[in-house]
């Protein structure tokens, strides 16, 4: 008998997180696609949501509107402080609705 908790776990997915494809995880590939979807709701709509950062190593909290997107880098207008950002997709940790704002239309 297996009294084993959970799916089986094959021996590929017991290596290090960043040393399997990002494919092979579906959480890691949720939280892309997540990720993806706020990005395009900001950009196509103008509205401000919440980014969680990495900048030169520390981590940030801003509230930003999307004004550019490409494969390599994303423009961020910040509300607080007043200033344009440009970073690459990786420095983007997490993203979510403003405050009182949640995703639908007025």
């Amino acid at each position: 008998m297996n009294f084993r908790m959970g799916p089986k776990v094959s021996k590929d997915d017991r290596k290090a997180p960043w040393s399997r494809p990002q494919t092979r995880n579906p959480l890691l590939n949720r939280k892309v696609i997540h990720m993806e979807r706020f990005l395009r709701y900001s950009y196509e709509k103008q509205r401000p949501i919440r980014l969680m950062l990495m900048i030169s190593g520390s981590l940030k909290q801003v509230t930003a509107t999307v004004t550019q997107r490409t494969d390599e880098a994303i423009t961020l207008d910040c509300r607080r402080p007043k200033k344009t950002l440009t970073l690459r997709p990786e420095d983007i940790l997490a993203a979510d609705y403003i405050k009182k704002d949640e995703g639908l239309e007025p």
